[in-house]
């Protein structure tokens, strides 16, 4: 194509590739890993137990009042305090019987649900919204609906903004995007009724996940084919290392209003960027500006430092592939053959998986873990590992074979995760799924845009419609 050929000639991979790519990989990555995080360390869950106003005079130990009030139960293999019942006995007498001394339980004492509340105790993890609104025991499904709408309505804003960034431009989504992700974050500190702050939530999912695909496509529309991988492998590289430092940010904080004002405060610096980014190029052709993407490509090479052929840009005429194609292609040419429909639905669940494998596995490790903090740390660190290395050895051994043997590997640590309670084995356990779970995501990522490239390239050609290659992302 003419805009891919006017790429090169402004300059491959030079200062301003080089400055778009910074923004993704400084900018958007970390913003994502914030949002990710932070969302999960607002809805943690401290250690609790049922509070017993009767022995709030006594001078007792937390200690002493868990062990006297407190029954114990198995849990995954490891006799613990029970989070939602208490002994319901009176202590004043049986305190009496034993002329003041503490008592130990008696088996025959009965147990009901917790109906005074729950102590916390946050002498690791900070007071959460979980915390603060006792969505615990009997309402521990509010916490896990403000999971699941997070992710759903992000699946959803994929496609709405995905839609909208193809008819009105990359920039002005990325301008909305980011300001609605500012604004539901700083909401959130002031919501902490369930529908307010479910509500707040779904807003946030509902933009943030577009908000970095939109930016990465506008990035890698700028990077000529050869060198895409290049720039998608520093979001996926940066995502990670961001995302090992936010625990300790929470850590730090130990609270989670001032842990969504900091997850906010980025999202408000994207608009600024955008002021200096250009529209993407693709786009300005495929809408019949081409002038203005002239004036871009004169830009690119004057960043670059490349002198452009004389009368290079008057005499440039830049194709727009839906006027060659008169039938222009779009998802829904996926699902028209046997052929092509057939992996697509392969591809779509394959994906589904490597995401539930590597999302899951991040949120498994933060919520289950003694220690949520350390335990995310690891597993981001075995995801950067993952990412730095996957790709050569994908190139060394084949795509198939690599994503084969490691979703493989993946499935064996997370069934022997079953098996173990808790423990070093555990956490090396864990660490390896997250690990192999990175590794098949950013080799498949690779594998099926290359793949989907080349098959509606070729299906394109036997219509015979079109004189090049079609330009679609990756």
């Amino acid at each position: 194509m003419a805009s891919e050929e006017a790429l090169r000639q402004a300059g491959e991979f030079g200062r301003f590739q080089y400055l778009i790519v910074a923004f993704l990989g400084l900018v958007t990555a970390p913003f994502i890993a914030l949002v990710v995080f932070g969302h999960i360390f607002t809805l943690l869950e401290p250690p609790h137990w049922c509070h017993v106003p009767q022995l709030d005079a006594l001078n007792l130990t937390v200690e002493q009042k868990k062990t006297l009030s407190i029954p114990k139960t198995e849990l995954d293999g490891i006799i613990q305090f029970s989070k939602c019942q208490a002994y319901e006995v009176n202590f004043t007498h049986i305190f009496l019987d034993h002329n003041g001394s503490v008592p130990k339980p008696a088996q025959w004492w009965p147990v009901a649900d917790c109906k005074h509340g729950w102590d916390y105790d946050y002498s690791l993890i900070y007071p959460t919204v979980v915390s603060e609104m006792n969505w615990v025991c009997e309402e521990s499904w509010k916490m896990l609906m403000c999971h699941t709408v997070f992710w759903a309505t992000s699946a959803v804003g994929v496609i709405v903004w995905g839609t909208i960034s193809d008819m009105y431009g990359r920039i002005p989504v990325l301008v909305i995007t980011s300001g609605i992700a500012g604004g539901a974050g700083i909401a959130t500190m002031f919501f902490t009724e369930f529908i307010p702050f479910l509500i707040i939530r779904s807003v946030m999912g509902f933009v943030f996940l577009s908000l970095s695909i939109t930016s990465f496509v506008l990035v890698i529309e700028y990077v000529v084919t050869s060198k895409r991988l290049t720039a998608s492998s520093v979001f996926q590289f940066m995502y990670p290392v961001a995302a090992s430092v936010i625990p300790w940010v929470a850590y730090y904080l130990k609270s989670w209003r001032k842990l969504s004002l900091i997850v906010s405060v980025p999202a408000f610096t994207i608009p600024v960027f955008c002021w200096f980014m250009p529209e993407s190029l693709r786009w300005l052709v495929s809408k019949g500006k081409d002038e203005k993407a002239k004036v871009i490509i004169a830009r690119i090479a004057h960043i670059n430092g490349k002198h452009l052929p004389e009368n290079y840009i008057e005499t440039l005429k830049l194709i727009d592939i839906s006027d060659v194609n008169k039938k222009k292609i779009t998802i829904m040419d996926l699902l028209k053959t046997s052929n092509l429909r057939k992996n697509f639905l392969l591809t779509l669940v394959v994906w589904i998986i490597c995401s539930t494998l590597y999302v899951g596995g991040q949120m498994y490790a933060a919520t289950v873990m003694d220690n949520p903090f350390i335990m995310t740390s690891i597993t981001c660190f075995v995801d950067v590992l993952a990412t730095g290395i996957s790709v050569p050895l994908a190139d060394k051994w084949g795509r198939r074979p690599s994503m084969v043997a490691m979703f493989g590997m993946s499935s064996i640590a997370y069934f022997m995760i079953s098996f173990v309670s808790s423990g070093y084995l555990w956490e090396v356990l864990a660490s390896s799924g997250i690990f192999v779970a990175g590794f098949c995501k950013c080799i498949f990522y690779v594998h099926v845009t290359r793949d989907t490239q080349q098959r509606l390239t070729r299906k394109s050609r036997r219509w015979g419609k079109l004189r090049s290659e079609p330009e679609f992302v990756l």
